[in-house]
């Protein structure tokens, strides 16, 4: 039999555990922004990060009131970039029923882990884009700029900048891997 003193302890942690979700969104949410990254993946990462169970992909969209393509959305960038991680069986919460049939999420709260998984995964691909992007915007301009003239050395001086920059960002990265572990 629950007491009424029981009732007041249950109601007093699940308004606690609540609390700490609300405080979650909030921050997650605003540090994606700070990021550049939608809203929605912070709040996808916070409603993981505050939950004591692996939380389903439906939970999700039922739980932030989100589209399911922002929840899609949201859980590949997080997948990608190590921030979350689909769930071992043990780790599957009891309570949800046919979870052999459904992925289950759990945040990475290790941050030394999401900052690599983001250099990585995000930082990473980006390097690699803006490299064959970089040499076609060269090969495309070289000529072209050598016979404009002042305003050509210039710009080619600004172009050659751009690859140094280039450079340095992708040797930064190993280093930023080591560093971070």
């Amino acid at each position: 039999m629950m007491t009424k003193t029981n009732r007041y302890a249950l109601s007093n942690v699940e308004t606690a555990q609540e609390a700490f979700k609300l405080e979650c969104l909030e921050i997650f949410g605003e540090l994606a922004q700070v990021f550049r990254v939608p809203r929605s993946v912070g709040l996808i990462y916070a409603t993981l990060f505050a939950s004591p169970v692996a939380l389903s992909f439906s939970d999700l969209v039922e739980s932030l009131d989100i589209s399911k393509g922002s929840a899609s959305q949201g859980l590949r960038f997080l997948r990608e970039n190590g921030a979350i991680r689909v769930a071992k069986i043990s780790e599957w919460a009891a309570g949800h029923q046919g979870a052999s049939a459904r992925y289950y999420y759990v945040p990475e709260t290790e941050l030394r882990k999401v900052i690599s998984g983001i250099l990585q995964g995000s930082f990473a691909t980006r390097l690699k884009k803006g490299a064959s992007r970089l040499d076609g915007f060269a090969s495309r301009f070289d000529r072209a700029l050598c016979a404009a003239g002042a305003n050509g050395e210039l710009l080619l001086f600004r172009l050659e900048k751009l690859r140094q920059w280039h450079r340095r960002g992708a040797g930064l990265l190993p280093l930023l891997g080591r560093i971070i572990g």
